[in-house]
């Protein structure tokens, strides 16, 4: 998003209130699933859920038409499933090496 003109901050703000959101979501799933019921499709509805309102929360925030909100969609959640699963298989690694 260079080309809109906002400052690193904004961006900054609109990612930590979507990562807020998304594990307040998670928490909450697993308190229901825990003291509740269990939840055997809701995962996949919560987790469903987390990735449409990042895609509208982006296509709100930058106001780009939805062919490019979605491209940068696919491209941020591509690049942030390749991150978690790096940092998990290496908190795993320093996790066996240490214990």
């Amino acid at each position: 998003y260079w080309r809109r003109g906002g400052h690193y901050v904004e961006h900054f703000i609109f990612l930590m209130h979507q990562q807020s959101g998304a594990y307040l979501l998670l928490t909450l799933g697993l308190v229901i699933h825990q003291f509740m019921f269990k939840l055997q499709v809701g995962w996949l509805l919560v987790i469903a859920w987390i990735g449409i309102s990042m895609l509208l929360s982006m296509k709100r925030f930058y106001q780009n038409n939805w062919a490019w909100t979605i491209a940068k969609w696919l491209i941020y959640c591509t690049v942030y499933v390749f991150g978690l699963v790096v940092l998990f298989v290496a908190t795993l690694l320093v996790v066996f090496v240490v214990f």
